[in-house]
């Protein structure tokens, strides 16, 4: 167990008993024991980076270990698309495809894809290749993104590969927060 560092108070402190203050040094002491003093040319790096991952006065503070925390960057829309191939060694391709593609559309606010990972628990359905989440914002985005030229090219490009597609469409993410 680590000692406890003795309590500072400046001199001016309302107590004069001797008693109260037994054990303080006499003089204050500047900083804090267990905080390394920063440089004055760091001071305002720090303010810069504190400015740009959003620390800033108009951000949002959500709590940690709330659903508003870890559903921060969900979409309101989201479009699930489970797709079985003809040949699963063709998962790569069709991974970087969907990652090209569908980048390209502008309605589309976030897109993961991936393969199926076997966690061992009999729960799971592993029956599939490649596992698909395209974000939007609502239904009209949606409807955009269906009818957008770059999705309609990877459709006809892995309809003929795959031997079949469970979509679903997921919606309310954001609705309670």
């Amino acid at each position: 167990m680590r000692p406890v560092p003795p309590r500072r108070r400046p001199t001016d402190w309302p107590c004069r008993s001797p008693r109260a203050n037994a054990g303080l040094p006499d003089q204050p002491q500047k900083g804090h024991p267990r905080m390394p003093r920063l440089s004055t040319p760091l001071l305002p790096l720090l303010l810069v980076l504190a400015v740009q991952t959003g620390c800033g006065g108009d951000a949002v503070r959500i709590t940690e270990g709330t659903y508003a925390a870890k559903s921060a960057h969900v979409s309101s829309l989201n479009h699930v698309v489970l797709i079985s191939l003809r040949d699963p060694a063709d998962a790569p391709e069709c991974l970087a495809d969907c990652r090209e593609m569908l980048a390209r559309v502008d309605s589309v606010e976030t897109i993961w894809v991936g393969t199926h990972t076997d966690t061992g628990r009999d729960a799971v359905d592993g029956n599939y290749d490649v596992g698909l989440c395209v974000g939007l914002a609502d239904a009209e985005a949606l409807q955009a993104y269906l009818d957008h030229p770059s999705h309609l090219e990877l459709v006809r490009k892995w309809a003929p590969r795959a031997a079949g597609f469970r979509i679903f469409d997921v919606g309310g993410a954001t609705s309670d927060r």
